[in-house]
């Protein structure tokens, strides 16, 4: 009876997630919401900042911003292993500071979290990592690069994981 039950139970996630794969709505299966911030943005050596109106809030598990570049092929940890440099088709090592200003002008540095077809930048595992403070709100990003870049997306992205 237990087998059967647990049979039942998986063929029923695998549809679903087979589902919202084919229909184009992983989302659903992640409570996520995404907010487009910007689109086709310059990222070079001076500070590039982009109001965000209406602001930003946490209001699921984990947030991330995703910036899609590309670009950007892989990604290279530094010798201390605190900031990944990111890697360029042609091997260029780059640096990408990403900061958010909250309401109360306090900046919250982010670095690189994950890669694949976009960049997730969220706070250091030591200053939370993907767990926002749900009571601020994200009225400004801030971003610069070591050599000049495009960012096709910039999308903030928010989700209860499984």
């Amino acid at each position: 009876m237990t087998i059967i039950l647990a049979l039942i139970l998986i063929t029923i996630a695998s549809t679903a997630i087979i589902f919202a794969t084919f229909t184009g709505k992983p989302d659903l299966l992640f409570q996520s919401k995404k907010k487009n911030i910007a689109e086709k943005t310059e990222i070079n050596t001076q500070w590039k900042e982009i109001a965000i109106n209406p602001p930003l809030k946490a209001t699921r598990q984990s947030q991330n911003i995703l910036i899609q570049i590309p670009e950007i092929n892989d990604w290279n940890y530094t010798d201390d292993k605190t900031k990944p440099q990111l890697i360029t088709k042609d091997g260029t090592l780059i640096d990408i500071d990403v900061i958010l200003i909250d309401q109360n002008e306090e900046e919250i540095v982010l670095q690189p979290v994950s890669i694949g077809s976009s960049i997730g930048f969220a706070m250091s595992k030591k200053d939370g990592g993907a767990f926002f403070d749900k009571n601020k709100e994200f009225k400004t990003l801030r971003l610069r690069s070591t050599h000049p870049i495009t960012a096709q997306n910039i999308i903030w992205y928010n989700w209860t994981g499984k």
